[in-house]
């Protein structure tokens, strides 16, 4: 038992160094994430900005347009529904077609957006605003008195508190050997959901939560303590065949084959081994985790990694000649950031002028102003007056004359701050590379696939993150086809979407109804960016 022990602590201190050094190497994309969450959302001003515009007594306003161009696209993108298809993998016979038809029809609905409260659109709007996001898979009990579980996918609550392997390199980074998902519980909480043990090595230092990555800290006079859930890869060798039928099994399996063949009675010869190797059975072990101990241990039914990363458009950079490559992830408003802070110079340098402008209508010698109050309203309220009058001489005296009043001159805006202000817009598009394919065209001369194809063509600039949705899209569908025959075993009843875009359902794995006992192996599964059912 002491051994076991030993071993569980040296896997504690192996988890928590991968959790430490994922965070460390992806720190910056995380802070960039926060950043232009918060620029295109909520302020293009910094606490900086802000003092700065106090000292120089200017308007701290701001003219955001950037939403606008993420918006737009988030409208494009929510017309279309992208549409799985499957199909059996190159050189697999598949006996019953009607099963792929079933799931592909289940596929559709399960990851239709309207089921998901908008995932896809939710997915997408991070890629464009923060520059990846972060989709789970994972199953649970369809209700509180059910014995049936479903698999379901959603968004996870804070991509910036997921981490991956650094060594992966597919866009998914589901060739890593790990993933994570850290959430944040007060002290109480974690001592109601895991007991005193949990928190009694907790240090709470003080400063910001993660800026080096602290597992417990004081949130201003909160304490919070950060927990994990560690998803590890586990290899297990296993001898496999490929049978005459062109089905391909573990050996045990084959041997129960065998077995069940001879006690069926069954005349017909059963499929024969053609080939045998020996291969590594990946399986996912989940670890949860507090910065003192493993709290819970769980082994999983997952082949692959249930967290799925959502690449827009990030690059592999160095800093230096020799130096590590890192993940660079950029969001879709990256480069129009100075174009944006140009606009708002402009526009505060623009009202700060009309702010100064001088109020003053005249410039009148004291001794010309008249004491007659009705006199002296053309002076405050040259509204409404419509003749000026003053005083020809000072004192009475026609040997003493004085200047008459004349109109104040005002000075006019520097045409530069207007015409900055204006081109900033089309400077903002240029670098976007947004524009309206379809402006100066004639709307009775060109037909509506002519604008929606137009509307795409307009935005290309935009396609990598479209292309990055995609891949991560088609990654969810990997690992949602393999759970389906592991945890759809029992009698019930599935949603589907019909190829004419209609919902119904159908009922699998009752008597005459279709069975889900597939090798998710022989089949494959790819996303295409489709046009909405309607």
């Amino acid at each position: 038992m002491a051994y076991v022990r030993k071993k569980e602590r040296g896997m504690f201190e192996s988890i928590k160094d991968d959790i430490e050094r994922s965070y460390n190497y992806f720190r910056r994309n995380y802070d960039r994430f926060h950043f232009f969450r918060k620029f295109v959302y909520q302020t293009n001003l910094t606490s900086d900005d802000l003092d700065t515009l106090a000292e120089l007594n200017k308007p701290n306003i701001e003219f955001n347009v950037l939403e606008a161009y993420v918006s737009r696209l988030c409208g494009e993108f929510s017309k279309m529904d992208p549409a799985f298809s499957v199909r059996a993998a190159d050189g697999v016979a598949i006996t019953n077609p009607e099963m792929i038809k079933l799931v592909e029809a289940h596929m559709k609905a399960a990851f239709t957006g309207g089921d998901k409260d908008a995932l896809s659109y939710q997915l997408y709007r991070d890629l464009l605003s923060g520059g990846y996001s972060v989709a789970k898979i994972y199953t649970d009990y369809a209700h509180e008195k059910s014995f049936d579980q479903n698999i379901y996918i959603e968004r996870v609550f804070d991509p910036t508190l997921t981490g991956f392997d650094p060594l992966a390199r597919d866009s998914h980074k589901g060739d890593g050997r790990y993933a994570y998902e850290l959430f944040p519980k007060s002290k109480s909480e974690a001592i109601e959901l895991y007991g005193e043990d949990a928190v009694k090595n907790a240090s709470f230092t003080r400063g910001s939560n993660l800026e080096n990555f602290n597992w417990s800290y004081k949130n201003q006079t909160e304490e919070i303590m950060l927990f994990a859930e560690y998803y590890r890869k586990k290899y297990t060798k296993m001898k496999i065949l490929k049978l005459s039928n062109g089905h391909v099994v573990a050996e045990k399996a084959y041997e129960q084959l065998l077995a069940a063949w001879e006690e069926a009675g069954v005349v017909e010869q059963a499929p024969q081994v053609l080939k045998s190797r020996k291969t590594e059975i990946i399986t996912i072990d989940k670890y949860t985790l507090c910065e003192s101990d493993i709290i819970k241990h769980e082994e999983t039914n997952f082949s692959h990694l249930p967290l799925v990363f959502f690449d827009g458009n990030s690059i592999m950079l160095q800093d230096t000649n020799g130096a590590a490559s890192e993940q660079f992830t950029r969001p879709y408003v990256y480069q129009a950031v100075g174009a944006q802070k140009m606009k708002n110079f402009a526009g505060q340098s623009l009202c700060n002028e009309m702010e100064n402008i001088t109020q003053s209508q005249w410039v009148a010698p004291v001794e010309a102003i008249p004491d007659n109050e009705d006199y002296q309203q053309a002076y405050t309220e040259p509204q409404k007056a419509s003749v000026l009058l003053y005083n020809q001489w000072a004192e009475g005296n026609p040997e003493k004359p004085v200047n008459p009043p004349g109109a104040a001159p005002r000075q006019p805006i520097p045409p530069e701050l207007t015409n900055t202000f204006a081109s900033a817009d089309q400077v903002i598009q240029n670098t976007l590379g947004s524009y309206d394919a379809a402006m100066g065209i004639n709307d009775n001369e060109i037909s509506g696939v002519a604008i929606m194809q137009g509307a795409m063509h307009s935005n290309a600039a935009a396609m990598p993150y479209t292309v990055g949705f995609i891949r991560g899209w088609n990654r969810c569908g990997e690992i949602y086809l393999d759970l389906l025959p592991k945890y759809y075993v029992t009698p019930r009843t599935l949603p589907i979407i019909k190829p004419d875009g209609k919902r119904s359902f159908e009922r699998i794995n009752e008597g005459g109804q279709l069975t889900f006992d597939y090798n998710a192996s022989e089949l494959e599964v790819q996303v295409e960016a489709g046009v909405n059912f309607a």
